[in-house]
């Protein structure tokens, strides 16, 4: 690996490392976020248990950290795959930051900031489109008195519809990051995977 790609893959990953959820969290409540909801250091946990400002602040911040490090890559002349890479060890940052014992987010708000950078139509499509399904789940799950998750529902369609357009997409670059990106954060929700996987299975059995 080039010696230039290498300090900004190690910049990227220590960028991301930076976790606003964990940060806003505790001067606010002295408390880590980690402890309290569903566990996880992101803008949703933050949003629902901690205040709505503070979970749209960290979002952002969130977004920030992996658009900012690849125009700030694409500044010093890295482009294509290399690009990719590079917004990709943010991603892996915010999942296993080394200055939060390797215990972050799932990564999808730093995967949007990519994604806004790589393709800035698509992004802002699909995220308005995300949000409009979580809204219409939201009223759903709310008149039928159901327990499922909206934002999970509304996060699984939007993904599948942004690798729906990086499989057809002839920019290599953004391709690259799409499936690069969406591997992290399939590795950091694992579990979560498994456990969905596992109350499928029983349900089918039931039947």
């Amino acid at each position: 690996m080039d010696t230039k790609i290498l300090l900004f893959a190690i910049i990227a990953y220590l960028v991301g490392s930076i976790n606003p959820a964990i940060l806003f969290t505790y001067f606010h409540l002295k408390r880590d976020i980690r402890e309290f909801g569903d566990g996880n250091p992101g803008a949703t946990n933050v949003f629902l248990h901690v205040n709505r400002l503070s979970g749209i602040i960290v979002f952002l911040l969130d977004v920030s950290k992996s658009f900012l490090m690849l125009w700030f890559a694409g500044r010093y002349g890295i482009t294509g795959g290399q690009l990719a890479i590079i917004g990709t060890f943010v991603i892996v940052g915010h999942n296993f930051p080394i200055f939060h014992k390797f215990k972050g987010g799932t990564g999808i708000s730093s995967f949007i900031g990519g994604l806004l950078f790589m393709s800035t139509t698509l992004a802002i499509q699909v995220f308005v489109f995300a949000l409009t399904l979580i809204l219409i789940m939201y009223i759903i799950k709310t008149k039928l008195h159901s327990n499922y998750s909206a934002l999970e529902i509304g996060e699984v369609v939007g993904f599948l519809v942004i690798l729906y357009f990086a499989h057809i997409s002839q920019d290599y670059t953004f391709k690259s990051y799409v499936f690069l990106s969406t591997a992290v954060v399939v590795i950091r929700r694992f579990n979560k995977i498994n456990y969905f996987a596992k109350k499928i299975l029983a349900k089918l059995k039931t039947i």
